[in-house]
């Protein structure tokens, strides 16, 4: 049997597509992967898993977070709380540069 795995679409980190067999090495990701073959049968067809509850996988993915951070925070948070003030600071800097950076454009 074989593995087979199809690279291809018009993703924009692809561009620009000079030289496809170091852009397949250098730019391409998992985002590019279009189709994948197991042992001659389909797992991803048109960029889509092939006999996957995606939705199941994703509550499955929510409750082991849940699960991780209650155990990570029964000691207590991880991180100590900002200082007064800090937040509101880091938005009105934030703010700041953004209002700058908008006007450059």
């Amino acid at each position: 049997m074989t593995d087979l795995i199809v690279v291809g679409g018009d993703r924009l980190n692809m561009l620009p597509l000079s030289e496809p067999a170091a852009a397949m090495v250098v730019q391409a990701n998992a985002a590019n992967v279009r189709d994948v073959l197991v042992a001659g049968r389909a797992v991803k067809r048109d960029g889509q898993l092939v006999g996957v509850d995606t939705r199941r996988l994703r509550r499955l993915i929510d409750d082991s977070r849940e699960r991780v951070f209650a155990r990570v925070l029964a000691d207590g948070p991880i991180l100590p709380e900002p200082p007064a003030g800090m937040l509101e600071a880091m938005d009105t800097l934030s703010r700041t540069n953004l209002a700058a950076a908008w006007a450059q454009s």
